[in-house]
C-alpha cells in the first residue's frame, strides 16, 4: 500500500486526468456527476470504433 501511495504522490497528485465512465444512462444521474466533474458525453461508437 505504501508503494501505491508513493506512486500516486509522485506521478498523479495535482495533475489533470481523464476518467472514462461507461454506464447505462437510465441508471446514472448526470446532474449528480456534474457536481463533481466536468463531463463530456460521447456515444459508444465514438469511443470504440470497431
Amino acid at each position: 500500500m505504501e508503494d501505491m501511495a508513493a506512486f500516486h504522490a509522485k506521478y498523479i497528485k495535482g495533475r489533470p486526468m481523464s476518467v472514462i465512465f461507461c454506464a447505462d444512462m437510465r441508471k446514472v444521474s448526470l446532474d449528480q456527476l456534474k457536481k463533481y466533474w466536468k463531463l463530456q458525453e460521447v456515444r459508444f461508437d465514438q469511443m470504440f470504433k470497431f
